[in-house]
C-alpha cells in the first residue's frame, strides 16, 4: 500500500479479476448468447412446456456458474463448467447431424457453425481460466493459508 492509498482502495484493487478471468467471462457469456440463438433457430414445433423450462433452467444455471466463477472466485464452479463442457462436447460429437435424437434429419448449416463457434469459445475460455499464475492466485482462498497437509 502506498502513502496515497487508503486501505479500502487497496481492497478494491485486489478484488478486480485478472485479465484471463475477464476474458473467460466474456467468452462464456457470448457462448451462452449463441446457445439461445441456436435454440431459437431449431425451435421444435412440438416443444412441451417441461422441455422449455428445462432448457431455460440449464441456461440460468450456466449463467450463474459463470458469475460465481468470475466474480465470486468459486473454484468448484469452474470445475462444474468444465464437466458441463466435456459432456456437451461429447454429446455434440455423438449427435451432430441429428435433431433431437428421434429425427434423423440434417441440422442446418447455421446451427452447426454456431455450435462449432460455441464450443471453440468455451474451450478457449476454459483454457484461460485453468492456466496462468494470476488465475491460480484468483481462486486461492483469502487469509492465512493453513500449514501442513493437504497443500
Amino acid at each position: 500500500m502506498t502513502a496515497g492509498q487508503s486501505q479500502s482502495q487497496t481492497r478494491k484493487i485486489a478484488r478486480k479479476p485478472p485479465g484471463r478471468v475477464l476474458w473467460f467471462e466474456r467468452l462464456f457469456y457470448v457462448s451462452a448468447a449463441l446457445s439461445v440463438m441456436r435454440f431459437a433457430i431449431n425451435w421444435p414445433d412440438h416443444m412441451s412446456v417441461v422441455l422449455f423450462l428445462a432448457v431455460y433452467a440449464l441456461l440460468v444455471l450456466q449463467l450463474f456458474l459463470i458469475w460465481l466463477t468470475a466474480r465470486r472466485r468459486k473454484n468448484w464452479a469452474r470445475w462444474v463448467l468444465l464437466a458441463f463442457f466435456i459432456i456437451s462436447a461429447t454429446a455434440s460429437l455423438i449427435y451432430d447431424g441429428m435433431t433431437g435424437g428421434t429425427k434423423w434429419e440434417m441440422q442446418s448449416t447455421a446451427t452447426v457453425v454456431i455450435r462449432f463457434v460455441q464450443l471453440l469459445l468455451e474451450d478457449v475460455g476454459l483454457i484461460l481460466i485453468f492456466t496462468g499464475r494470476s488465475t491460480r492466485r484468483w481462486f486461492m482462498p483469502a487469509g492465512p493459508q493453513p500449514t501442513g497437509w493437504p497443500r
